[in-house]
């Protein structure tokens, strides 16, 4: 994780593993977690038609709200997960930007900030040796958002998926990779010396929740409000 090529070079698929171990410690979601194919079913077009939410016609569900809502759910399933309760999810999250959007913007800013500065921390060889399925979802999203405008963002079916569409276009986006690598660096993960850990008999509310909902199927969820990534 010192940036330098030299220490992975022969052992991609280690390094890959090894940052996808980190995305899951940090609960940034990635597409292979997920499984996709049910929401990609049907026509490919702009998804510009209206649904029924709670006696006010809103507008479909598209691809970039599933992956927001994949984003936010580390452990769900599209398999699992109905449209309605990712309409009901969307529906109910802030109108701007939340705060995992914040976080991954700022992350962004941050890294070209050491970029204009001339910090070189990273190679360009190692960045290349990140695969597109590894970097998270909300990164994607970012690099996403910024290609399309606001009024055409919103697509359905399978020629419009994201996840295809970032591994056709990650490698012009380098700076967003960097700066999830930097990211990474400095999650606190990682340090120089040793860690003391130590086994404890304990279970923490939030993971029996989240049992509990994907045990459930994933229904609609009704404990508070969601936190969305995406401008509607």
């Amino acid at each position: 994780m010192l940036g330098n090529a030299e220490f992975v070079k022969g052992r991609k698929d280690d390094f890959n593993r090894l940052l996808a171990g980190m995305n899951i410690d940090l609960d940034w979601a990635m597409f292979e977690q997920t499984w996709r194919e049910p929401s990609l079913a049907g026509a490919s077009r702009e998804a510009d038609q209206l649904a029924m939410y709670r006696g006010s016609w809103v507008r479909e569900v598209s691809n970039l709200d599933r992956a927001g809502f994949l984003a936010v759910h580390p452990d769900a399933s599209l398999s699992h997960v109905s449209d309605e309760t990712i309409l009901d999810w969307r529906e109910t999250t802030c109108e701007v930007m939340t705060s995992l959007d914040f976080r991954v913007a700022y992350h962004i800013l941050y890294s070209k900030g050491q970029d204009n500065s001339g910090v070189v921390d990273v190679d360009d060889e190692l960045l290349r040796m990140i695969e597109p399925r590894t970097v998270p979802i909300a990164f994607i999203i970012r690099a996403y958002k910024h290609a399309w405008p606001e009024r055409s963002r919103h697509y359905t079916g399978p020629t419009n998926d994201i996840l295809q569409w970032w591994e056709s276009n990650y490698s012009d986006y380098v700076a967003v990779v960097r700066a999830y690598y930097r990211a990474l660096c400095r999650c606190g993960l990682i340090s120089g010396g040793h860690s003391q850990m130590k086994i404890v008999n304990k279970v923490y509310e939030m993971d029996i929740l989240r049992s509990m909902w994907l045990r459930s199927g994933g229904g609609t969820l009704s404990t508070g409000r969601y936190e969305g990534i995406f401008d509607r």
